[in-house]
């Protein structure tokens, strides 16, 4: 109940996805005679830090696909970092096969990057390849964004539409109230100040990678390992 107060119904409902993916993955490691289980809808670590009637309190929710950390004093909230991934990207069966737990972003940052002209492109690809996962993920060192790629600044009035578009998606994962403290400070104190960079290609099958960077916070969606078919993304 409380991770469903800090997430949207777009939110819920990915989280969902990911833990049937986690579901069969359990069911088939288990078939194969793995005793200490890697996967499961139900392997979460939770703590919680001073509790929600204190002054200032967080929540942490861990498991292997799905990770939401929540600070909150006074009226300010932030959930950085949050982590979400599924293994493969697509459900492969029962009710739910076809669906893919983390798709709706990469399809409007495959439009974007489509969009670009040749210098866009060049500048968009920062690094020669696709890493091999995210460079901003949980339990990774603390480090600051880097404003690489390009800047909505210097785009066409169409691929700014897109900008905004890929991260209200993102934020759309997250309940309203949430979703508008975490982008505050960005948008009054940077002027709403962003970079989009891509590297890879626009095919789901072939490995791709996204960043979303502001003075802020940077998004990243990295899709490189089995095939492509094993997803993160991470808000940091």
């Amino acid at each position: 109940a409380l991770v469903d107060s800090l997430l949207s119904a777009a939110g819920r409902e990915q989280w969902r996805l990911i833990r049937v993916v986690e579901a069969i993955n359990a069911v088939d490691e288990k078939a194969t005679g793995v005793t200490t289980p890697t996967y499961g809808d139900d392997l979460y670590a939770v703590h919680f830090f001073g509790a929600p009637t204190d002054a200032a309190w967080a929540f942490e929710i861990e498991g292997h696909h799905f990770v939401l950390h929540a600070a909150c004093v006074g009226d300010a909230v932030t959930v950085t970092p949050m982590f979400t991934g599924s293994f493969p990207a697509e459900i492969a069966r029962g009710d739910d096969k076809g669906k893919r737990p983390l798709g709706a972003a990469v399809e409007v940052a495959f439009e974007l990057a489509r969009s670009f002209d040749d210098a866009q492109r060049k500048a968009a690809r920062i690094m020669d390849g696709t890493p091999a996962d995210v460079l901003w993920a949980v339990g990774a060192d603390a480090k600051a964004p880097e404003m690489k790629g390009v800047a909505r600044a210097s785009m066409s009035d169409a691929q700014k539409a897109l900008v905004d578009r890929l991260l209200a998606v993102h934020a759309g994962l997250l309940e309203e109230g949430v979703a508008e403290a975490q982008l505050r400070a960005w948008r009054t104190q940077h002027a709403g100040e962003i970079t989009f960079a891509f590297v890879g290609d626009t095919d789901l099958h072939k490995p791709h990678y996204y960043r979303l960077a502001t003075p802020c916070f940077t998004i990243e969606y990295d899709s490189t390992n089995a095939d492509a078919s094993h997803v993160h993304c991470v808000w940091s």
